[in-house]
């Protein structure tokens, strides 16, 4: 309400549990079967709003296997003069808009195979973003893709790196209706084109090569109608 009182914080959560039956015929030293129970993914949110121009945000994703949390996100938002936003800590980069996407909205059960290999993660950094009636953009300066819970001293860390998004609102009466994949059965068509590219120099990959430039360029459509959807990304 516009008379409530600050500051006010927010705890919430939420688990994916499911049953897997995976077969493969022919298993080298194993069971064909495999099957069971799986905490897949369980997070744990605190968001505050310090005043109306403040707020923030400390993400916990607990481990499937060994059930201890880890730290994935914890930043602080800024509203600044003309609507303009800042983001400032650790936080999920807008580039790939499959990974964007919460986890608990996905068109599936788990984002793609290319999203899971290539997926910006979690960086740290500075993000300015704005939003307009029919177009949209973030910008961001960051340690470099996956960069989350690393010191400044990690080679993992990229010398520096800078990603921008911009989507395009073809049709749809608001940004809401891209918060997720799905639409429900009479809603009004809504369509969204989304282009993003990313740089980064001096990181380190996992295997321990450093690479001296990392450059990534996607583009995705959205369309959503009666109760139907379409999602392309390239």
């Amino acid at each position: 309400p516009a008379d409530a009182s600050f500051p006010t914080v927010k705890v919430w959560g939420y688990t994916q549990f499911r049953y897997a039956f995976n077969h493969r015929d022919d298993v080298p030293d194993g069971d064909d079967d495999a099957l069971g129970f799986q905490t897949t993914r369980t997070r744990l949110y605190v968001d505050s709003k310090i005043t109306p121009d403040i707020s923030g945000r400390v993400r916990f994703t607990f481990n499937r296997s060994t059930g201890a949390a880890g730290l994935d996100q914890a930043y602080g938002n800024f509203n600044l003069p003309d609507q303009y936003k800042l983001r400032v800590g650790q936080f999920g980069l807008p580039l790939f808009r499959d990974e964007y996407i919460s986890a608990d909205k996905q068109l599936a059960v788990n984002s793609s195979p290319t999203n899971i290999l290539f997926n910006q993660g979690q960086v740290q950094g500075l993000q300015l973003s704005r939003e307009f009636e029919v177009w949209r953009f973030w910008t961001a300066y960051t340690d470099g893709l996956r960069s989350g819970n690393t010191d400044f001293t990690n080679p993992k860390e990229a010398d520096f790196a800078i990603t921008g998004r911009a989507e395009w609102k073809i049709a749809g009466d608001s940004w809401a209706r891209f918060d997720d994949y799905t639409s429900f059965p009479g809603s009004d068509f809504a369509a969204m084109l989304g282009f993003a590219a990313h740089t980064e120099q001096g990181s380190q990959l996992s295997s321990g090569q450093f690479v001296d430039q990392l450059v990534y360029v996607t583009s995705d459509l959205g369309l959503e109608g009666d109760g139907w959807n379409v999602f392309l990304a390239g």
